[in-house]
């Protein structure tokens, strides 16, 4: 019987690689995302379609209450995006404070994603 894991899957490059690890090992993989509020909501779409395509089951949990604990970043509206190549001071306005970690004790807190 193949594991069960959950996968945040924000749609970007990252989550999708990992997505697609997942699967390739055999895993029964739940993708989970989330709306933070973030600005590029357009990667919440692209996760959708994705997992609809592979007919995975995804959950978007709506957390845009705590967007004021995630504020000052580019991507939750603190500045312009960057484009282009990756440097320290792009990268550095990019990052979503604690983002990481509220995700993980979400996903953590036991609720259902099946």
């Amino acid at each position: 019987m193949p594991e069960r894991v959950v996968v945040i899957y924000s749609g970007g490059m990252d989550s999708f690689t990992l997505l697609h690890r997942a699967l390739s090992e055999g895993h029964e993989v739940h993708a989970l995302s989330f709306d933070y509020g973030q600005r590029h909501v357009r990667e919440l779409k692209s996760a959708s379609d994705v997992c609809e395509q592979l007919g995975l089951p995804h959950k978007v949990i709506d957390i845009r209450s705590m967007k004021a604990v995630m504020a000052g970043s580019a991507l939750t509206g603190g500045g312009d995006v960057p484009e282009g190549h990756y440097e320290e001071a792009s990268m550095k306005s990019t990052v979503v404070p604690n983002r990481n970690m509220i995700l993980l004790s979400t996903m953590a807190s036991g609720m259902s994603v099946s």
